[in-house]
Parts: structure tokens; sequence; C-alpha cells
């Protein structure tokens, strides 16, 4: 349909649905339509934008929408659930063996050891235990068998008178500590004894019942304070004889 405005533009210029497309380069060679009773200037001013409009227009290209070719969905893969983690059992601590506690068999007492003989007599250290009995105290005891008599520490001495005769009470001192015990003998003699700074001690003598070992008699033995002494009994040859014999290099020998 062809409108007025149609009409007074020339069949020159170009239409946008028949002619090839038009630039702007070309526009100010285009005849200026002859407009009545315009000025010139707002004449091109018209021309112009009508210019523009064509170039616009021509520059659009008709497209057919062609459909998009449908799309398949794609088959995903269930992914694998989350993985449980085990963790790796620890090793195992080697453990050093528990070994029984051996038990112990109680050890048996030993025997007592029979005393040296020499022919038929007993052999006796130069140290031996001596115990005197009554009361039973076990002492250390010297062997000496350059003493003729025996002697025996001995404290609180006194003699008094019974039934017209001389006795002695004296103490005899535990060593282990125990209280002492106080003895009654009735006196044999009184005796001078040679010191080793040549004094001489006057002593009261007694009867003694003195066991060494296997051996066991009952002699005369001196009553004196030996508490200066390390060996509260010495044993003298009154004891020995024809009992036992003293060999020094020993200690001990009887139980």
């Amino acid at each position: 349909m062809r409108t007025q405005c149609d009409a007074n533009i020339p069949d020159r210029i170009i239409r946008p649905a028949t002619a090839p497309f038009a630039t702007l380069s070309n526009l100010d060679k285009l005849p200026l339509p002859n407009l009545p009773n315009a000025a010139g200037s707002f004449r091109k001013l018209c021309f112009a934008l009508c210019a523009t409009a064509i170039c616009l227009l021509t520059g659009c290209v008709r497209y057919i929408e062609v459909p998009a070719p449908p799309v398949e969905p794609l088959a995903c893969e269930a992914l694998p659930g989350p993985t449980e983690c085990i963790p790796a059992p620890l090793p195992e601590k080697a453990c050093a063996p528990v070994w029984p506690t051996p038990v112990c068999p109680e050890p048996k007492p030993c025997p007592a050891c029979p005393a040296r003989l020499a022919g038929k007599k007993v052999v006796f250290g130069e140290y031996e235990s001596a115990v005197i009995d009554p009361p039973g105290i076990k002492y250390r005891a010297r062997i000496d068998t350059g003493a003729a008599s025996t002697s025996v520490h001995a404290t609180d001495i006194k003699a008094f008178e019974r039934d017209g005769q001389d006795w002695i009470r004296f103490t005899l001192v535990n060593p282990e500590g125990d209280k002492s015990t106080t003895l009654e003998r009735k006196r044999i003699r009184k005796v001078r004894i040679k010191q080793a700074n040549d004094s001489i001690d006057r002593r009261v003598t007694v009867m003694l019942a003195i066991h060494i070992g296997d051996i066991k008699r009952t002699i005369e033995v001196t009553l004196t304070d030996r508490s200066d002494m390390e060996y509260p009994v010495l044993i003298g040859r009154n004891f020995l004889i024809d009992k036992a014999i003293v060999d020094v290099s020993l200690r001990n020998v009887t139980k």
C-alpha cells in the first residue's frame, strides 16, 4: 500500500524489500525530493532521517526460526555412594613373655657338722662358743692352752655362809641383752692368778657345767670381772685335758 510519504519519494530510492543494502556514503548522491513550501535545511534534515531509517531497515535480514533439534536426555550413571572407610587394624604389640615366679622350697636345716677328731680327741679352734648350763647362756670363748684353769665373767660377786660352809653369790650377764641371771654356788677355794703385768689377783672358784660342741664337763672355774676383755670366757687346760686338742689356725669349729 502506497502512502502519501511514499508518493513524495522518487522511484529511484532503494526500497528495503527490493534493493540491495545502502550505505551512508552514497546518501548524498541521491537526488533530494522537491518538497514544496519547506526550507532547504529542514528538507535536508528530514531526508537524512529517512535515509538513516532506510539503512537500518535494510540491514535487517530476515531469518527463519529453525526449531532446535530435540535433545535426548543423557543417561547419567548413578554415582556410587560414599565409600565407608575401615581403618586398618593396628599392629599388635609384642609383649614380653611373663614367666611364673618360681617358688623356692624352704631351705632345709643344715645337718650338724661332726666335730673334727684327732684319734679320740675333738679338735677345737682358737675361738669357740661355750654354753654355761644352767642357766644356758651362750658366750664367746677363747681357748687358751697356756691357762691352767677356766675363767668366767661374773659381777656382784659376794661371799656368804650357809650351814657353816662358804658360799658365793654372783651374777652372769647375758651378752645377747636379756636379763642377767644370779647363781649361788659353794665356794671351792681361793686362788692366786698372776696377771700379764706380773700383778697377783686373788679369785674364788666354784663348780660350773660348761659344754663346747659334744664335750660337756663340770669343772672348777674362777669368777672375775672380764668386762674389759673381748671374750667373757677363757677355757683353760682343766677343760681340755684328755678331751680335746687345739688348732690355732681354725675358728669356730664346733657349732
